[in-house]
């Protein structure tokens, strides 16, 4: 366990959260066990440090959990063997870039700015792609 402050609170849940219309600021919240919810307001700026900060801290303690001899191997296989198991596109206003969100097995999210460009690459390389995998799955033995 680590040195945690003597006032530290475990949260069961989040509340709901609000954007406002212009998308600057945020609010969100958690919910404790004593029944209680802290809530928080901040810039979308703030909030993405803090997303940020929040993300390091998680991967670092999977990396701990990873190395450490006594996490259960299921565990330690599902970090290595991580698969986007969902995607989502967002322009932007100007159609100059997209934001790619990916949902992680884990639960975690992937998000990558893409610029049109770009786009455009990965639409003309999909179909041979796809041509390459299919062959190999009709090539692979059935699992």
């Amino acid at each position: 366990m680590t040195n945690a402050p003597t006032n530290a609170r475990r949260p069961v849940n989040m509340t709901d959260y609000n954007i406002d219309p212009r998308g600057i600021e945020v609010t969100f919240g958690f919910r404790f066990t004593e029944g209680d919810d802290v809530h928080f307001q901040m810039h979308h700026e703030n909030l993405t440090q803090v997303i940020g900060l929040l993300r390091a801290i998680a991967f670092e303690a999977a990396e701990v959990r990873f190395r450490h001899p006594q996490t259960p191997r299921a565990e330690v296989e599902q970090m290595v063997n991580n698969p986007v198991i969902g995607v989502d596109f967002t322009p932007d206003s100007a159609g100059r870039t997209a934001i790619l969100r990916a949902g992680l097995q884990t639960g975690a999210e992937g998000r990558l700015q893409l610029p049109y460009e770009l786009l455009v690459e990965l639409q003309q390389g999909l179909p041979a792609l796809l041509d390459e995998m299919r062959r190999r799955q009709e090539k692979a033995p059935a699992a």
